[in-house]
């Protein structure tokens, strides 16, 4: 076995070399003591006192005295025991002549060798160091002596750990702090996040409904996300939104684009109607009224705008009217008049971005809905009801115009026929949260939920009307009518040629 392989063994197996290595050569011992970088401290068990041999140590060689002291390592063999017959040859370990411990003896200075009956070893230095003093004794049995590279060093008995109390009282208020923060975890209850995906003129009723309904249920929070109508619908179809409620402002566009694939049911709860809206400082604004509005917007200096017809509702509605306008004027050409008036720079994703253009005088009229004028307190025109869209006596009439718009996938156009307007809702078959979803829907239907639409423009349905009803939450039963199946209108040859 190598001198390596022997202390490593040594090292990581105490009580085995204990009892395997007691005899040692001391041919062995002296290549570890010159060997600076493998020593290691001796424990010395100080239970009983070292017996050393009768025989005189011979005086070390003067070299030895005068060299320097080898390297002091950071842990100790106990392993490293001499032979039971020392031999006075070895230059580091001389036997000691036997001393019987007394209170009053000084420890010797001269180094000695020596074993107890339990062959225990103790090592000292031969020459102590020039600095030592009678202050500063040689180490007894009990403690480890160290063959130090310095000769101011002195040995540092091992910390002594903590207390058994301490460390319990540790582990029970570390054991008792997460047992406190788990139990406190499961008592609080969650907080269950729905996203409301809605047209951009419900933006300020829903805000006020959601202030209301977190009041009322601290553990919801609604995550309300505006766009055009066309535009939520696209969003459910092409990027599968995790959308908990869709309210979309033509309840038309849930049964043709999310029916059956991603909603069971449309609930309409509310209706609304388009007014020209306008500044004081509009050029016209003093004289005009329900009779001259087109002469007013077809004029020169005159800017108006709608929204994309294919991605709100509010854009395809204005060309409606404009076709409404024109049976009902009696005006022939009426309708692309205007549209030839429109330029594409004022048309925007959505009426309410119409809003900022009004606001900053870039336009001087706009096409939006009742609802969204008086929130913002601004002029408004309300147009005939035989055009706005407002009125259900009037729903024939308005059935006949017809727009194109966008299908589901690209290059499919949809008509789309005028009709009464009618604000609608679902829960997507996709929602993260229906039970949560139906609950902030009932509070929507309920009478508090109702006048919040009514103080901000919207016309509440009462009841609210719904299509599938067998396919409603049971929370919502209770409060929806069944609607009549709308009338169908067949299409003729020329819908047919221009609109496949």
């Amino acid at each position: 076995m190598s001198i390596l392989a022997f202390h490593r063994f040594t090292s990581s197996n105490n009580s085995a070399c204990l009892n395997r290595f007691r005899f040692v050569p001391p041919k062995a011992i002296k290549y570890f003591t010159q060997f600076k970088g493998w020593f290691r401290p001796l424990s010395v068990p100080s239970q009983r006192p070292a017996i050393s041999p009768a025989t005189p140590s011979p005086t070390p060689p003067p070299s030895l005295s005068t060299s320097p002291p080898p390297f002091q390592s950071s842990f100790s063999s106990p392993c490293l025991h001499p032979s039971p017959h020392p031999t006075p040859t070895s230059p580091l370990f001389t036997p000691a002549p036997f001393t019987s411990p007394s209170p009053h003896s000084t420890p010797s200075p001269s180094p000695s060798f020596s074993q107890s009956p339990s062959s225990s070893l103790s090592l000292a230095p031969s020459n102590p160091s020039p600095s030592s003093s009678p202050s500063h004794p040689s180490p007894s049995l009990s403690q480890s002596t160290f063959i130090s590279s310095s000769p101011h060093s002195t040995p540092h008995p091992p910390p002594s750990p903590l207390p058994r109390k301490i460390i319990s009282a540790g582990l029970i208020l570390l054991i008792g702090s997460i047992w406190l923060f788990f139990a406190g975890c499961s008592r609080s209850p969650s907080t269950t996040t729905l996203r409301i995906l809605h047209a951009g003129s419900l933006s300020v009723p829903l805000k006020k409904i959601a202030e209301a309904f977190e009041e009322k249920n601290p553990q919801v929070r609604l995550l309300l996300e505006s766009h055009g109508s066309l535009t939520c619908v696209r969003q459910i179809i092409d990027l599968h939104y995790p959308a908990d409620v869709v309210a979309l402002s033509d309840a038309s566009l849930i049964p043709r684009f999310l029916m059956p694939e991603y909603a069971d049911y449309t609930i309409d709860f509310a209706t609304n109607e388009l007014v020209l809206m306008y500044r004081p400082d509009s050029p016209g604004a003093e004289k005009i009224n329900a009779d001259n509005w087109m002469e007013i917007l077809l004029q020169p200096e005159v800017e108006f705008g709608h929204s994309d017809p294919n991605s709100d509702p509010c854009g395809y509605r204005t060309l409606l009217v404009w076709q409404l306008a024109e049976k009902y004027y009696q005006q022939p050409g009426l309708a692309e008049k205007l549209s030839q008036a429109c330029p594409p720079r004022n048309i925007r994703p959505k009426e309410v971005d119409l809003l900022a253009l009004l606001e900053a005088g870039e336009l001087d009229y706009i096409f939006i809905y009742l609802s969204v004028a008086r929130q913002h307190g601004t002029r408004f025109l309300r147009l005939p009801p035989e055009i706005n869209l407002g009125s259900p006596r009037f729903d024939e009439f308005y059935r006949q115009a017809a727009v194109k718009i966008r299908g589901k996938k690209p290059g499919e156009t949809l008509l789309q026929r005028g009709q009464v307007m009618i604000y609608g809702l679902t829960i997507p078959r996709n929602a993260p949260f229906p039970q949560r979803a139906a609950e902030l829907v009932a509070f929507l239907l309920s009478k508090e939920g109702r006048a919040i639409l009514l103080e901000n423009g919207l016309q509440p349905l009462d009841p609210p009307l719904v299509d599938n009803p067998e396919r409603l939450p049971p929370l919502l039963r209770p409060l929806l009518k069944v609607k009549d199946k709308p009338k169908e209108t067949a299409p003729n040859k020329k819908e047919e040629t221009l609109f496949p």
